[in-house]
């Protein structure tokens, strides 16, 4: 098999690859720390571990400025009225609400806000927020609210990551208001449904995620999951009266899966009245408002109507990647004829459908939308030996440590079977698609696979097992560790003052050493940054043959001024040993162990208080089960981690 295009294996999941965090000081370093905890006090000063607030709206609600953060420690909070968030944070100095990261020892455990007390009233929302630009969310389940479970207006440069939304009686996570820039990455919106007095049949308009109506540009979903929701998974419905929104509004979903919606979790079989639909894609009362919407490797399957739906979208509509199996409506429907605005797109490369339906294509491009339908394969069978499994188990499962999607070999292609192949190797290079903010769809072989899958894309030659940033004096030093080098030039190393535009100025070249199965150590100093200035990063690498890839996007925010958590494993796949390094900046409690992908602890290495300096554990791996694990490092209130294979 020839090695193409993308030669970095990351050994932290690519579905997180543009996290500018996994503990809240990562992201920016808090000016204040609140705390809330179950057994806590509103009567409390809340600025402690041992003297916590007692909700969420009382940590609100002092004087939350930017650089500060509300830690929120496991436990069920039973909370009855909406919790308003309105104070803005700053683009250098952010605003966190965050689980409180040493609490999580499986992905389980995150803090849940239960609203199920709530009468069904579209006033009764369970998270609110307008006007909270440069907010990172992180962490917390919400349950049960008597309308959205969270609604997001006027907002802008605001993440939501590793966020729940259950059972809620309308959408979970619902935006609008001309929110713009919102990052929704690696969360679960599922078995939300109206089902108050009069409505048990109807199901509402509760979709899992919709992002409509009066919605602002630039709206990224990565890495999420929708199912069981009595309407559709994502909904990108426009209404011009609400107020008239932005035109050529944007949005777009990544590595995202929906399924199952258009049921009840009642019983998990009655169907609702409503759409049921995987991806809607936009539509409008008036059929001529664009949404336009690009899909990248989402995975549609079981709906009760349609995979991926136009729904009268007159906008673009790009597909790169997708899988659609066994809807009940089409697997692909894009035959809508709304009054298109002009240069209307529609767009699919590199797709896949295994349902008995089949797809609703137009034949051909229209005076007024053009027309790519390439390098795709739509079949009426559900049968298939390149596919490992159609077995649906485990895609409910819950998500690793880090809140990537759980392992399955659903839809996954097998590349054991003899060739001639009809997805393996049979797409097209999408070296110029934008994904997860860097050019190009990674891919291993003569040529990408079809679908969402791309088949040994885990199993790729050079592996980045770590790439950090961390201020100091003189600027700022990056660090990235490597294992398997093939044919590596070096790296350009590129900066940016935004991680969500093209706007990179490469300021460096380190080199490669060509050929290499040894773990090495790679830095370079940034002497050229000034105080006041977010600064992003990522590693351009370069093969000897001229093919780039682009690594994970690292951040140093201008409030920042003490260093992240570094945690380093390896060898890494290993077979009998593992090395496991890393360093404490000052006297603090320190948790080091080992989990399953299912969050279930497998061994506990540290659990005590150690000094300053840099330690190491040398640890046995001939007992362990081969697969994937992970390691999560605590040190006092920060929390980070990394994975290793054992084979």
């Amino acid at each position: 098999m020839i090695y193409n295009h993308m030669k970095l294996n990351f050994v932290l999941p690519s579905i997180t690859c543009l996290l500018l965090f996994i503990g809240a000081a990562n992201t920016v370093f808090a000016q204040s720390k609140y705390y809330v905890a179950t057994t806590g006090s509103d009567a409390n000063s809340g600025t402690s571990v041992s003297a916590p607030f007692a909700t969420l709206a009382k940590a609100v609600a002092v004087a939350i400025v930017p650089g500060d953060t509300i830690f929120v420690r496991s436990g069920t909070y039973t909370v009855a009225t909406t919790i308003s968030i309105k104070k803005p944070g700053t683009a250098a100095k952010h605003i966190v609400l965050t689980a409180y990261k040493p609490d999580l020892v499986t992905a389980d455990s995150r803090p849940v806000f239960d609203f199920s007390s709530m009468t069904l009233s579209s006033s009764n929302r369970g998270i609110s927020l307008s006007g909270a630009n440069y907010w990172d969310i992180y962490g917390i389940i919400i349950k049960g609210a008597g309308d959205n479970g969270m609604n997001v207006s006027s907002t802008s440069n605001t993440k939501i990551e590793f966020c729940s939304f259950t059972r809620n009686r309308d959408t979970g996570l619902q935006l609008g208001g001309g929110s713009n820039n919102i990052y929704i990455i690696n969360c679960d919106s599922y078995e939300n449904a109206d089902l108050g007095t009069g409505s048990t049949t109807s199901g509402g308009n509760a979709d899992g995620f919709a992002a409509k109506l009066d919605i602002g540009d630039n709206i990224i979903f990565r890495g999420c999951r929708a199912w069981m929701n009595s309407d559709d998974g994502w909904d990108g419905y426009m209404r011009p009266s609400n107020p008239t929104p932005p035109t050529n509004v944007k949005w777009r979903m990544e590595d995202c899966w929906a399924f199952r919606n258009g049921y009840y979790w009642l019983d998990n079989s009655t169907t609702s009245s409503m759409n049921g639909n995987g991806f809607k894609t936009g539509g409008s009362d008036t059929k001529d408002l664009d949404h336009d919407c690009t899909m990248i490797k989402c995975l549609a399957f079981l709906n009760k109507s349609n995979g991926f739906d136009q729904n009268s979208n007159a906008g673009s509509i790009y597909m790169y990647n997708c899988s659609s199996y066994k809807n009940s409506g089409k697997d692909y429907f894009m035959t809508s004829t709304p009054t298109y605005v002009a240069g209307a797109q529609l767009v699919v490369q590199n797709s896949l459908s295994l349902g008995s339906n089949g797809v609703s294509f137009p034949a051909a491009a229209t005076a007024t939308r053009a027309l790519t339908n390439t390098h795709n394969s739509f079949k009426t069978s559900i049968t298939s030996t390149e596919i490992v499994s159609f077995d649906t188990t485990g895609v409910t499962n819950p998500r690793s440590l880090d809140g990537s999607l759980p392992v399955s070999n659903f839809m996954q292609l097998n590349t054991t079977v003899a060739a001639p192949y009809t997805y393996i190797d049979q797409g097209t290079n999408l070296s110029s698609i934008s994904y997860h903010d860097a050019l190009g769809i990674p891919f291993i072989g003569a040529a990408p696979d079809l679908g969402a899958f791309e088949s040994n894309l885990n199993t790729l030659p050079v592996q980045l097992i770590t790439f950090t940033a961390n201020p100091n004096s003189q600027g700022v030093l990056l660090n990235w560790t490597i294992a398997n080098q093939l044919n590596n030039k070096g790296w350009a190393i590129e900066r940016s003052n935004t991680s969500t535009n093209n706007l990179w100025t490469e300021i460096g070249f380190v080199n490669g050493d060509g050929n290499s199965t040894a773990v090495k150590t790679y830095n370079f100093h940034d002497s050229n940054t000034y105080t006041g200035s977010n600064y992003f990063y990522r590693l351009k690498q370069i093969d000897a043959n001229g093919q780039i890839t682009y690594s994970h996007v690292v951040v140093v925010y201008a409030s920042n001024n003490t260093a992240q958590l570094q945690l380093l494993a390896y060898p890494n796949p290993t077979r009998n040993n593992l090395t496991v390094q890393y360093q404490v900046a000052s006297l603090a409690q320190v948790r080091l162990a080992i989990y399953n992908l299912q969050g279930v602890l497998v061994q506990s290495l540290v659990n005590a208080q150690q000094a300053a300096g840099r330690f190491q554990q040398n640890i046995a791996t001939q007992q362990l089960p081969a697969g994937k694990y992970w390691i999560q490092l605590a040190i006092g209130e920060q929390m980070t981690i990394a994975s290793f294979v054992k084979q």
